[in-house]
C-alpha cells in the first residue's frame, strides 16, 4: 500500500471510537498495546484500525544454582501482533506496514485476511557486545497508527495478542549485577531464559487485547 494510499485512507475514519475493549491483560508490562476501530466514511461495513504500543524494560530477581540473587534486566528484540477476527476480515491490499523512526523499529504486515499479524523488529540492529543498551531491544510507544481496514458484515469481535519465543532470538540481557563479559553475559542470559520458562512467563502472549462492535 502506498503512503498517499494510507494517508487518504485514513483521512476517511470518523473521530469517535466505535469499539469496545472486553479484555486487557499486559505480562510484566514488557508491551501494552490498545486496538480501536473507527467507522470508514466512505466504505461501509468497513473500519478503520488504529494501533498504539508501547515497548519497555522489564527488572527480574532470579537465584542462580549457586543460591546468589542476580537482578537482571532485559527487553525484547522481536516479536509479532497476531489478529484472531471473528466476523471479520482484512485483506493485505487493506494494511499497513509502518516505521517507527523515532525509536528504530518497524511492523511489517504479513498474514491471512481471517488472521493478519504484524512483525516487529528493530530497523536496525547494531550490538555491541557487552555494552547493550536500550537500542539494542524494542522500545518507546507509538500512538493512534493507522494499520489498515476491517471488513465486516456482523458482529466483529479482534482478538489481539502480541507473542514472543523465549529465547535469545528475541529477548536480550541488558544489564545484570554487572555483568562484565561475554561469558558472565551468556551465563546469566541462561539463567534469565530458565526463569522465563520456569515461571510459565510469556509463553502464551506478552499482551493480550479483546474488542468488539
Amino acid at each position: 500500500m502506498e503512503l498517499e494510499d494510507v494517508q487518504l485512507m485514513s483521512q476517511n475514519c470518523a473521530s469517535t471510537i466505535a469499539s469496545k475493549t472486553n479484555f486487557r491483560e499486559y505480562i510484566d508490562n514488557l508491551v501494552t498495546l490498545e486496538v480501536q476501530l473507527y467507522q470508514n466514511f466512505n466504505l461501509l461495513q468497513n473500519f478503520c484500525v488504529k494501533l498504539s504500543i508501547t515497548f519497555t524494560t522489564n527488572e527480574v530477581q532470579v537465584v542462580s544454582r549457586f543460591g546468589k540473587t542476580e537482578n537482571i534486566i532485559f527487553g525484547i528484540k522481536r516479536g509479532h501482533l497476531h489478529f484472531r477476527l471473528t466476523n471479520g476480515m482484512m485483506n493485505p491490499s487493506k494494511r499497513y506496514s509502518f516505521d517507527n523512526k523515532k525509536y528504530n523499529w518497524r511492523g511489517i504486515h504479513r498474514g491471512l485476511p481471517e488472521a493478519p499479524e504484524w512483525e516487529f523488529t528493530l530497523s536496525n540492529y547494531t550490538k555491541i557486545e557487552d555494552n547493550v543498551t536500550e537500542s539494542s531491544v524494542l522500545h518507546g510507544e507509538l500512538k493512534e497508527q493507522f494499520i489498515g481496514l476491517i471488513e465486516t458484515t456482523n458482529v466483529l469481535e479482534l482478538e489481539a495478542l502480541f507473542k514472543i519465543s523465549i529465547n535469545r532470538n528475541y529477548i536480550e540481557l541488558l544489564e545484570s549485577n554487572g555483568s562484565k563479559n561475554k561469558k558472565q553475559k551468556e551465563s546469566k542470559t541462561a539463567l534469565l531464559l530458565n526463569y522465563l520458562k520456569d515461571q510459565d512467563k510469556l509463553k502464551k502472549y506478552v499482551s493480550r487485547v479483546v474488542i468488539n462492535i
